[in-house]
């Protein structure tokens, strides 16, 4: 795929930083720890969000992706932008379906996405046959890849089970116009089934909520062929 170079919003403006603190640790985990330690990142809204959608949830896991891909996926060497948003906008899967493929690619240096995972789940109490294939994969998925990301609107959209597997969740909140803040909490178990979200060591993270026009257009053009037009309903290009 080419990235078109817009006045707006094309790639020559939008950069690849190297600072995504979620990148790098999955970069520095793999490097530590082998071939077997691959981790998972929750991306959720914050609860001081006013708005659950367009806060660039689904943008912090592509940069995120973008990053990893970019400085860290052929390390030391570094990738085009071209490509990295190439491979970070291959990473975003749907469905059950699309992550087994993604997992039985043989690429164990991999990130993949699981976009608006809450939808996976369509009885969000009841523990269903989804959501043990799904917590099946989360629970072997560390040998088949270096970083699994899910992003949804609220961690209630998420059984517990799926949160104790997560190792960091990510909540996101508008901070203006152009940019959000990520807030890194890990979660843990009280009890049973309760589940709190404390503070990390990793410093709060301010992103532009911008994505290069042609990753954003064929997003979009992928969620709308899968859930309809109420997938886009803003029309806003912030994802």
């Amino acid at each position: 795929m080419t990235l078109a170079a817009t006045t707006n919003d094309g790639f020559r403006r939008i950069y690849i930083r190297r600072d995504n603190p979620i990148a790098k640790l999955i970069f520095a985990v793999r490097e530590e720890l082998g071939g077997d330690a691959g981790i998972i990142v929750g991306v959720v809204a914050s609860e001081r969000s006013l708005l659950r959608r367009n806060t660039g949830k689904t943008v912090f896991a592509l940069k995120t992706a973008a990053s990893y891909y970019k400085y860290y996926y052929m390390y030391p060497k570094v990738l085009s932008d071209e490509d990295s948003w190439e491979l970070a906008f291959d990473s975003v899967v749907f469905d059950l379906e699309a992550l087994d493929a993604k997992l039985s690619s043989g690429d164990e240096k991999q990130i993949i996405i699981c976009d608006d995972i809450g939808r996976w789940f369509p009885r969000r109490n009841v523990y269903t046959k989804d959501e043990r294939e799904i917590l099946g994969r989360f629970q072997t998925f560390r040998l088949l890849a270096a970083g699994l990301i899910w992003t949804t609107t609220s961690v209630y959209n998420v059984p517990t089970r799926i949160l104790i597997e997560t190792d960091i969740v990510a909540f996101i909140t508008r901070h203006d116009r152009k940019q959000s803040i990520a807030d890194f909490r890990k979660p843990y178990v009280i009890g049973t089934s309760k589940i709190v979200f404390q503070k990390t060591d990793i410093p709060n993270h301010y992103f532009t909520v911008w994505i290069p026009d042609s990753v954003y257009y064929r997003y979009v053009r992928e969620r709308i062929s899968r859930f309809g037009a109420s997938a886009n309903p803003s029309g806003e290009q912030q994802i």
